[in-house]
């Protein structure tokens, strides 16, 4: 009987494929231990559909390039309403997860958002990560991407409030300059 199945797999995969397109994800190895020249490997971004947005697109790739390495962390606003992840850490803004093929809990993308299962003080959760909610992405060798026009508000309103308080801070003068007082002296006596 395991003969018989054994059998089924290697004919399986000795299968002309010639009208059907390979995907593989990168960090995943091909399950066809056979490469002829009638399979062709593609990326899932060269069949990204036409209507998603340019910006859309450039993070899927992104995410798809860094994500070939050891680990990718994401940036992402999980105050909106879309996004998954543990209720202590919804409505963080700025919130950053290290995502990997390497772990142990399944991580997979599509056109609409990227699913990964994290573990969370010893159990998996599963989280859910649109795409509209990412704002930044750093790789394993610390290149790091950001695209503005999905930066929450809130935190540009924090960064340009600091901004502005350091400048103010930096370049205000004084009228009456506090006194410096002189440390006192040691004179030798004979």
């Amino acid at each position: 009987m395991k003969d018989e199945l054994e059998q089924k797999l290697e004919d399986i995969e000795k299968k002309d494929l010639t009208e059907t397109k390979m995907i593989q994800f990168p960090g995943k190895k091909s399950s066809s231990s056979t490469n002829t020249s009638k399979n062709t490997n593609i990326s899932f971004t060269d069949n990204l559909d036409v209507n998603l947005s340019e910006l859309t697109k450039s993070k899927i790739k992104c995410f798809e390039e860094w994500m070939a390495g050891d680990h990718a962390l994401v940036h992402l606003d999980s105050s909106r309403e879309s996004v998954i992840v543990p209720s202590h850490l919804k409505n963080n803004p700025a919130l950053t997860l290290k995502l990997s093929y390497l772990f142990n809990g399944k991580t997979t993308f599509n056109e609409n958002d990227i699913s990964a299962h994290l573990k969370f003080s010893g159990n998996y959760f599963e989280c859910i990560i649109p795409w509209d909610s990412l704002w930044g992405m750093s790789s394993e060798n610390g290149e790091q991407k950001i695209w503005k026009d999905s930066f929450p508000l809130e935190q540009l309103i924090e960064e340009k409030v600091a901004a502005s308080t350091k400048l103010d801070t930096n370049t205000e003068t004084l009228e009456n300059p506090p006194q410096v007082k002189k440390a006192p002296t040691l004179t030798r006596v004979k």
